[in-house]
């Protein structure tokens, strides 16, 4: 425990105080966006008492690569943050032409919800347009997702990763249903190629 505490504040006098390094979101978007000229970026806080709670990030060339030169599927994901604060990591990929992981943009938000989704899907509008077509878009299955691409994107197809649906399914199946639930979609795929 001592030895933990040594840790915590050797960081500390190092890098300073996590919470004094919110005070600085401000000077690091008009940092960020001097030396990436284009890119969008932006952020909120509470308006009660001025606590941070979301930023944006897309630079302008991951927004210019993704539209000149990536396939127009967008894989969204979310990873929780384990930290003093928390909060969740969003993030907006694509593949490039050699099959790569191109990122497009990212944010840090509070919760991942339904508002949280949107407002991250209204700032990638902001960023990529909404004319972009076919645009389609894939998760493994987050809450509120779908419904903020169908508001946001109502052209757009979204769908679910299906290794993602098959571990969701082989959770909650036992064996046995498990097993029953491949027969039928077998079964039902020999009927379809029959007729």
């Amino acid at each position: 425990m001592m030895l933990w505490r040594a840790r915590e504040q050797a960081c500390n006098t190092i890098f300073g105080l996590v919470d004094d390094s919110y005070k600085w979101v401000q000077t690091l978007k008009v940092e960020l966006l001097e030396r990436n000229l284009g890119s969008h970026i932006t952020y909120t806080c509470d308006s009660s008492d001025h606590s941070f709670q979301r930023f944006y990030v897309s630079f302008k060339v991951c927004a210019e690569g993704f539209i000149n030169g990536c396939r127009p599927l967008i894989s969204m994901d979310a990873c929780h943050l384990k930290s003093k604060y928390l909060g969740v990591l969003l993030s907006a990929n694509a593949l490039d032409g050699n099959n790569g992981l191109f990122n497009i943009a990212y944010v840090v938000v509070e919760t991942e919800s339904k508002q949280t989704w949107s407002w991250f899907l209204n700032n990638l509008t902001v960023t990529i347009g909404m004319n972009i077509e076919p645009l389609a878009f894939i998760s493994d299955m987050k809450k509120y997702l779908g419904e903020a691409i169908r508001e946001i994107y109502p052209e757009a197809e979204y769908r679910v990763c299906i290794r993602h649906l098959w571990k969701n399914l082989k959770k909650k199946l036992s064996l046995q249903r498990w097993v029953k639930t491949l027969r039928f979609g077998f079964d039902c795929r020999k009927c379809l190629y029959k007729h």
